[in-house]
Protein backbone atom coordinates (compact mmCIF):
# COMPACT_ATOMS: atom_id res chain seq x y z
CA UNK A 1 0.00 0.00 0.00
CA UNK A 2 1.22 3.51 -0.71
CA UNK A 3 2.68 5.67 2.04
CA UNK A 4 0.99 8.61 3.64
CA UNK A 5 3.15 11.37 5.06
CA UNK A 6 2.91 13.41 8.22
CA UNK A 7 4.98 16.55 7.73
CA UNK A 8 7.71 17.71 10.10
CA UNK A 9 5.50 20.67 11.02
CA UNK A 10 2.73 18.30 12.08
CA UNK A 11 5.14 16.22 14.15
CA UNK A 12 6.28 19.35 15.99
CA UNK A 13 2.65 20.32 16.57
CA UNK A 14 1.96 16.86 17.96
CA UNK A 15 4.84 17.11 20.45
CA UNK A 16 3.90 20.63 21.50
CA UNK A 17 0.36 19.45 22.12
CA UNK A 18 1.45 16.44 24.15
CA UNK A 19 3.46 18.70 26.46
CA UNK A 20 0.52 21.15 26.70
CA UNK A 21 2.47 24.19 25.53
CA UNK A 22 0.42 24.68 22.38
CA UNK A 23 -0.71 28.11 23.63
CA UNK A 24 2.54 29.58 22.27
CA UNK A 25 1.86 28.29 18.76
CA UNK A 26 -0.07 31.36 17.51
CA UNK A 27 2.81 33.65 18.56
CA UNK A 28 5.41 31.51 16.79
CA UNK A 29 3.13 31.16 13.76
CA UNK A 30 2.44 34.85 13.23
CA UNK A 31 6.03 35.94 13.93
CA UNK A 32 7.16 33.41 11.35
CA UNK A 33 4.71 34.74 8.76
CA UNK A 34 5.84 38.34 9.29
CA UNK A 35 9.51 37.31 9.00
CA UNK A 36 8.92 35.33 5.79
CA UNK A 37 6.81 38.01 4.14
CA UNK A 38 9.60 40.57 4.46
CA UNK A 39 11.62 38.41 2.07
CA UNK A 40 8.72 37.96 -0.37
CA UNK A 41 7.07 41.38 -0.67
CA UNK A 42 8.83 44.68 -1.33
CA UNK A 43 5.91 46.69 0.04
CA UNK A 44 4.85 44.48 2.96
CA UNK A 45 4.25 47.23 5.56
CA UNK A 46 2.43 49.45 3.07
CA UNK A 47 0.23 46.54 2.02
CA UNK A 48 -0.68 45.73 5.62
CA UNK A 49 -1.63 49.35 6.30
CA UNK A 50 -3.83 49.46 3.21
CA UNK A 51 -5.60 46.23 4.14
CA UNK A 52 -6.16 47.40 7.72
CA UNK A 53 -7.73 50.64 6.46
CA UNK A 54 -9.63 48.80 3.67
CA UNK A 55 -7.93 50.99 1.07
CA UNK A 56 -8.60 48.90 -2.02
CA UNK A 57 -7.30 48.17 -4.57
CA UNK A 58 -4.19 46.85 -2.84
CA UNK A 59 -1.05 46.37 -4.93
CA UNK A 60 1.29 43.54 -3.93
CA UNK A 61 4.84 43.93 -5.23
CA UNK A 62 7.07 40.87 -5.00
CA UNK A 63 10.88 40.82 -4.72
CA UNK A 64 11.11 39.73 -8.35
CA UNK A 65 9.30 42.99 -9.31
CA UNK A 66 6.10 41.23 -10.36
CA UNK A 67 2.94 42.80 -8.97
CA UNK A 68 -0.71 41.84 -8.38
CA UNK A 69 -3.67 44.13 -7.69
CA UNK A 70 -6.72 43.04 -5.72
CA UNK A 71 -9.97 44.64 -4.59
CA UNK A 72 -10.98 41.85 -2.24
CA UNK A 73 -10.01 41.12 1.37
CA UNK A 74 -10.11 37.33 0.91
CA UNK A 75 -7.84 37.55 -2.13
CA UNK A 76 -5.48 39.82 -0.20
CA UNK A 77 -5.35 37.30 2.63
CA UNK A 78 -4.40 34.51 0.24
CA UNK A 79 -1.73 36.65 -1.41
CA UNK A 80 -0.20 37.35 2.00
CA UNK A 81 -0.13 33.58 2.49
CA UNK A 82 2.27 33.26 -0.48
CA UNK A 83 -0.32 31.59 -2.69
CA UNK A 84 1.87 30.21 -5.47
CA UNK A 85 -0.24 28.56 -8.15
CA UNK A 86 -3.46 30.43 -7.34
CA UNK A 87 -5.19 32.79 -9.77
CA UNK A 88 -8.35 34.85 -9.44
CA UNK A 89 -10.83 35.27 -12.29
CA UNK A 90 -14.13 37.09 -11.70
CA UNK A 91 -15.80 35.05 -8.93
CA UNK A 92 -13.58 32.02 -9.55
CA UNK A 93 -10.36 30.85 -7.98
CA UNK A 94 -8.08 28.63 -10.08
CA UNK A 95 -5.57 26.45 -8.24
CA UNK A 96 -2.65 24.62 -9.80
CA UNK A 97 -0.35 22.27 -7.97
CA UNK A 98 2.07 19.67 -9.33
CA UNK A 99 0.55 17.16 -6.88
CA UNK A 100 -2.86 17.42 -8.60
CA UNK A 101 -3.80 15.45 -11.69
CA UNK A 102 -5.55 18.59 -13.03
CA UNK A 103 -6.23 22.16 -11.97
CA UNK A 104 -9.04 23.01 -9.53
CA UNK A 105 -11.65 25.66 -10.31
CA UNK A 106 -13.97 26.91 -7.57
CA UNK A 107 -16.90 29.28 -8.06
CA UNK A 108 -18.28 31.17 -5.05
CA UNK A 109 -15.07 30.19 -3.25
CA UNK A 110 -15.40 33.06 -0.79
CA UNK A 111 -18.20 31.10 0.90
CA UNK A 112 -15.58 28.54 1.88
CA UNK A 113 -13.96 29.18 5.26
CA UNK A 114 -11.01 26.93 4.49
CA UNK A 115 -9.41 27.78 1.13
CA UNK A 116 -6.13 28.83 2.75
CA UNK A 117 -6.03 25.82 5.09
CA UNK A 118 -6.90 23.34 2.34
CA UNK A 119 -4.80 24.57 -0.59
CA UNK A 120 -1.95 26.54 1.02
CA UNK A 121 -1.43 25.03 4.46
CA UNK A 122 -2.21 21.57 2.98
CA UNK A 123 -4.04 20.40 6.09
CA UNK A 124 -5.22 17.24 4.30
CA UNK A 125 -1.89 16.20 2.76
CA UNK A 126 -1.31 13.56 5.45
CA UNK A 127 -4.58 11.75 4.73
CA UNK A 128 -3.23 9.67 1.83
CA UNK A 129 -6.30 9.45 -0.43
CA UNK A 130 -4.73 8.05 -3.61
CA UNK A 131 -6.71 5.03 -4.88
CA UNK A 132 -9.00 5.26 -1.85
CA UNK A 133 -12.74 5.84 -1.42
CA UNK A 134 -13.22 8.98 0.67
CA UNK A 135 -16.28 9.92 2.71
CA UNK A 136 -16.17 13.71 2.86
CA UNK A 137 -18.48 14.86 5.67
CA UNK A 138 -18.95 18.61 5.48
CA UNK A 139 -18.29 19.27 1.79
CA UNK A 140 -19.12 23.00 1.85
CA UNK A 141 -18.55 24.37 -1.71
CA UNK A 142 -16.83 21.15 -2.83
CA UNK A 143 -13.29 22.29 -2.07
CA UNK A 144 -12.10 19.19 -0.20
CA UNK A 145 -14.07 16.72 -2.34
CA UNK A 146 -12.49 18.10 -5.51
CA UNK A 147 -9.07 18.19 -3.84
CA UNK A 148 -9.34 14.50 -2.88
CA UNK A 149 -10.30 13.60 -6.44
CA UNK A 150 -7.41 15.64 -7.88
CA UNK A 151 -5.05 13.85 -5.47
CA UNK A 152 -6.11 10.51 -6.95
CA UNK A 153 -9.04 9.30 -4.82
CA UNK A 154 -10.92 6.51 -6.58
CA UNK A 155 -14.30 7.89 -5.50
CA UNK A 156 -15.62 10.57 -3.13
CA UNK A 157 -18.96 10.42 -1.32
CA UNK A 158 -19.72 13.89 0.04
CA UNK A 159 -22.35 15.22 2.46
CA UNK A 160 -23.40 18.86 2.73
CA UNK A 161 -26.55 19.73 4.73
CA UNK A 162 -26.84 23.43 3.81
CA UNK A 163 -28.74 23.75 0.54
CA UNK A 164 -26.86 26.88 -0.58
CA UNK A 165 -23.48 25.18 -0.28
CA UNK A 166 -24.82 21.87 -1.59
CA UNK A 167 -25.88 23.58 -4.84
CA UNK A 168 -22.52 25.37 -5.12
CA UNK A 169 -20.74 22.07 -4.46
CA UNK A 170 -22.66 20.37 -7.28
CA UNK A 171 -21.85 23.27 -9.62
CA UNK A 172 -18.13 23.10 -8.80
CA UNK A 173 -18.08 19.33 -9.30
CA UNK A 174 -19.61 19.84 -12.77
CA UNK A 175 -17.16 22.63 -13.66
CA UNK A 176 -14.24 20.33 -12.79
CA UNK A 177 -15.74 17.42 -14.80
CA UNK A 178 -15.93 15.17 -11.75
CA UNK A 179 -19.61 14.14 -11.80
CA UNK A 180 -18.67 10.48 -12.18
CA UNK A 181 -16.03 10.63 -9.44
CA UNK A 182 -17.86 12.59 -6.73
CA UNK A 183 -21.33 11.82 -5.36
CA UNK A 184 -22.77 14.61 -3.20
CA UNK A 185 -25.81 14.27 -0.91
CA UNK A 186 -27.86 17.06 0.69
CA UNK A 187 -27.85 15.40 4.13
CA UNK A 188 -26.28 15.67 7.56
CA UNK A 189 -24.38 12.93 9.36
CA UNK A 190 -25.61 11.60 12.69
CA UNK A 191 -25.45 8.43 14.77
CA UNK A 192 -29.20 7.85 14.24
CA UNK A 193 -31.60 8.34 11.33
CA UNK A 194 -34.11 11.16 11.38
CA UNK A 195 -34.20 14.81 10.39
CA UNK A 196 -32.41 18.05 11.25
CA UNK A 197 -34.17 21.40 11.25
CA UNK A 198 -31.54 23.88 10.08
CA UNK A 199 -31.36 27.63 9.56
CA UNK A 200 -30.42 28.26 5.94
CA UNK A 201 -29.48 31.88 6.71
CA UNK A 202 -26.42 30.84 8.72
CA UNK A 203 -23.05 30.87 6.98
CA UNK A 204 -20.38 28.19 7.37
CA UNK A 205 -18.79 29.77 10.44
CA UNK A 206 -22.08 30.05 12.34
CA UNK A 207 -23.71 26.80 11.25
CA UNK A 208 -24.62 24.18 13.84
CA UNK A 209 -26.97 21.21 14.25
CA UNK A 210 -28.73 22.64 17.30
CA UNK A 211 -32.40 21.68 17.61
CA UNK A 212 -34.70 24.28 16.07
CA UNK A 213 -38.46 24.66 15.77
CA UNK A 214 -38.36 26.48 12.45
CA UNK A 215 -36.26 26.03 9.36
CA UNK A 216 -35.61 23.55 6.57
CA UNK A 217 -35.90 19.81 7.19
CA UNK A 218 -32.75 17.92 6.16
CA UNK A 219 -32.40 14.12 6.45
CA UNK A 220 -30.01 12.58 8.96
CA UNK A 221 -28.01 9.64 7.69
CA UNK A 222 -25.48 7.43 9.43
CA UNK A 223 -22.08 6.13 8.39
CA UNK A 224 -23.64 2.70 8.05
CA UNK A 225 -26.07 4.13 5.46
CA UNK A 226 -23.37 5.44 3.14
CA UNK A 227 -20.29 3.31 3.75
CA UNK A 228 -19.62 1.23 0.63
CA UNK A 229 -18.93 -2.48 0.89
CA UNK A 230 -15.37 -2.02 -0.29
CA UNK A 231 -11.83 -1.74 1.08
CA UNK A 232 -9.48 1.25 1.16
CA UNK A 233 -11.84 3.64 2.96
CA UNK A 234 -10.96 7.10 4.30
CA UNK A 235 -13.19 9.31 6.47
CA UNK A 236 -12.93 13.10 6.74
CA UNK A 237 -15.14 14.86 9.32
CA UNK A 238 -15.59 18.63 9.41
CA UNK A 239 -19.20 18.94 10.44
CA UNK A 240 -19.37 21.66 13.11
CA UNK A 241 -19.30 19.39 16.19
CA UNK A 242 -21.23 16.43 14.76
CA UNK A 243 -17.90 14.57 15.05
CA UNK A 244 -18.49 13.92 18.75
CA UNK A 245 -21.91 12.33 18.30
CA UNK A 246 -20.80 10.31 15.27
CA UNK A 247 -17.50 8.97 16.64
CA UNK A 248 -18.68 8.34 20.20
CA UNK A 249 -21.97 6.65 19.25
CA UNK A 250 -21.13 4.74 16.06
CA UNK A 251 -20.48 1.02 16.39
CA UNK A 252 -16.76 0.23 16.49
CA UNK A 253 -17.11 -2.30 13.65
CA UNK A 254 -18.16 0.54 11.32
CA UNK A 255 -15.30 2.84 12.39
CA UNK A 256 -12.77 0.02 12.07
CA UNK A 257 -13.55 -0.25 8.35
CA UNK A 258 -11.65 2.99 7.77
CA UNK A 259 -7.90 3.00 7.21
CA UNK A 260 -7.64 6.60 8.37
CA UNK A 261 -9.99 9.17 9.88
CA UNK A 262 -9.27 12.89 9.85
CA UNK A 263 -11.39 14.98 12.22
CA UNK A 264 -11.60 18.72 12.68
CA UNK A 265 -12.53 18.93 16.35
CA UNK A 266 -14.23 22.05 17.65
CA UNK A 267 -14.23 21.79 21.43
CA UNK A 268 -11.52 19.46 22.72
CA UNK A 269 -10.44 15.99 21.64
CA UNK A 270 -9.93 13.87 24.76
CA UNK A 271 -13.11 11.79 24.39
CA UNK A 272 -12.44 11.31 20.66
CA UNK A 273 -8.91 10.09 21.38
CA UNK A 274 -10.11 7.72 24.11
CA UNK A 275 -12.73 6.13 21.83
CA UNK A 276 -10.48 5.77 18.78
CA UNK A 277 -7.45 4.42 20.66
CA UNK A 278 -9.66 1.88 22.40
CA UNK A 279 -10.67 0.36 19.05
CA UNK A 280 -7.20 0.20 17.49
CA UNK A 281 -6.29 3.63 16.10
CA UNK A 282 -3.07 5.57 16.64
CA UNK A 283 -3.63 9.31 17.06
CA UNK A 284 -1.69 12.25 15.63
CA UNK A 285 -2.63 15.86 16.49
CA UNK A 286 -1.85 17.74 13.29
CA UNK A 287 -2.51 21.24 14.59
CA UNK A 288 -4.32 22.77 17.53
CA UNK A 289 -5.09 26.08 19.15
CA UNK A 290 -7.25 27.78 21.75
CA UNK A 291 -9.86 30.14 20.33
CA UNK A 292 -10.73 33.48 21.89
CA UNK A 293 -13.68 31.85 23.68
CA UNK A 294 -11.25 29.28 25.15
CA UNK A 295 -12.33 26.33 23.01
CA UNK A 296 -9.61 23.89 22.00
CA UNK A 297 -9.75 23.29 18.23
CA UNK A 298 -7.65 21.54 15.63
CA UNK A 299 -7.23 18.48 13.41
CA UNK A 300 -6.81 14.91 14.56
CA UNK A 301 -5.58 12.07 12.34
CA UNK A 302 -6.50 8.55 13.45
CA UNK A 303 -4.57 5.72 11.77
CA UNK A 304 -6.02 2.21 11.97
CA UNK A 305 -3.33 -0.18 13.23
CA UNK A 306 -5.20 -3.15 11.73
CA UNK A 307 -4.17 -1.98 8.24
CA UNK A 308 -0.73 -1.93 6.65
CA UNK A 309 -0.10 1.85 6.56
CA UNK A 310 3.59 1.60 5.78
Amino acid sequence: MDKYNISFKNIIHSHLTSFKIYKINPIIFYCGIIFLNFFIFKNYYKTLRQIKKRQFPVKFTFRNDQSVDTNDLREASLLLSRCKGIKFKDEEIIINNKKYNNQIILKDWKNSVSVKEIFIDNEYESLGVKDRIVLDIGANVGDTSILFSRLGARKVIALEPQLKFFNTCKKNIEINNLVNEIEVLNSGLDSKKGFFIIDEKQDSKEFSFKDRKEGIKIPKITLEDIIPNEKNLILKLDCESCEYNVILNTDKKILQKFERILIEFHDGNRNLIDKLTSIGFNIHILNSRFTFNKKYRGHLLAVNTNFDNS
